[in-house]
């Protein structure tokens, strides 16, 4: 699939744009009242990341003001989602660091400008994003994975208890139908082709095909066959897909169950991805 993502093509994933908006609004002050909570603690690693509260911090702020600017408009802003390290250095040296309040202010304000702009747009409506024009209900989707996701490691930093709840991350899994195919590891995809069909309750079932071409994602039906079926609780989903946790530990704990020709490939599928 090309890097180019046009959003007509994703009609048949079941979008739920007031729920996404709502989500997002609501997580962006839960992350921005974390990051006032974080004064005295600027310079504790953040576990599991190479970054310090501090620089954790000054990364949402980069990206709510990054975001904001494709909600007004703009095609591109200079990020190469091919490389995300170089890319997240370049946006969190431009920011700077203007300090905890700053970064809070402009994570709660960004999103907000994000929602009011949302609701004035249909979910398939095409928006400028890092891979091309994206519905917008995809790329809401992208930016309330980053609060889900950083959100759990600020509070790891800082001790504190975080709730990822199913409905935001059935938004944050829907946004990932869309945009899967641009973050694929492409040599692992070529080297150990695949197949998987994805139930995820509450989220359209879907199939991705792991091949030389990349992955393509496809609605429930597509092919006969595929290597390997599983359904996986959403928050299970999410933290595995993003490296916050392991498909065996989902699989101990009950939340996944995978079956078919390869059941035993449902503990590979997120190395196909490049995200964090």
């Amino acid at each position: 699939m090309s890097n180019t993502t046009e959003a007509t093509q994703h009609a048949w994933i079941d979008w739920d744009l007031d729920g996404v908006l709502e989500e997002t609004a609501r997580y962006a002050d839960r992350v921005a009242d974390l990051v006032l909570r974080a004064a005295g603690r600027e310079d504790d690693p953040v576990p599991g990341l190479d970054w310090t509260v501090r620089q954790l911090t000054i990364h949402l702020g980069a990206a709510a003001a990054g975001y904001v600017q494709y909600f007004d408009g703009a095609d591109e802003i200079g990020y190469d989602i091919r490389d995300l390290t170089a890319s997240n250095e370049k946006f969190m040296t431009a920011y700077g660091d203007h300090g905890l309040e700053r970064a809070a202010a402009d994570i709660r304000d960004g999103h907000r400008h994000m929602v009011d702009v949302g609701r004035t747009l249909a979910p398939l409506a095409p928006l400028g994003w890092h891979a091309g024009p994206t519905p917008v209900a995809a790329v809401l989707g992208i930016a309330l994975n980053e609060l889900l996701l950083h959100g759990l490691d600020l509070s790891r930093a800082l001790d504190e208890r975080w709730e990822i709840t199913s409905d935001a991350a059935r938004h944050g899994l829907r946004s990932a139908l869309a945009l899967a195919p641009v973050v694929v590891n492409r040599d692992r995809a070529a080297r150990v082709p695949m197949s998987y069909r994805l139930h995820v309750p509450g989220v359209v079932t879907s199939e991705w095909h792991f091949d030389t071409a990349g992955l393509r994602v496809a609605p429930a039906g597509t092919t006969r066959r595929v290597s390997c079926s599983t359904r996986v609780d959403p928050r299970a989903m999410i933290l595995v897909a993003y490296g916050r946790s392991t498909a065996l530990r989902a699989t101990a704990r009950g939340r996944a169950l995978a079956w078919g020709r390869k059941p035993w490939a449902a503990l590979n599928l997120a190395s196909y991805l490049n995200v964090s």
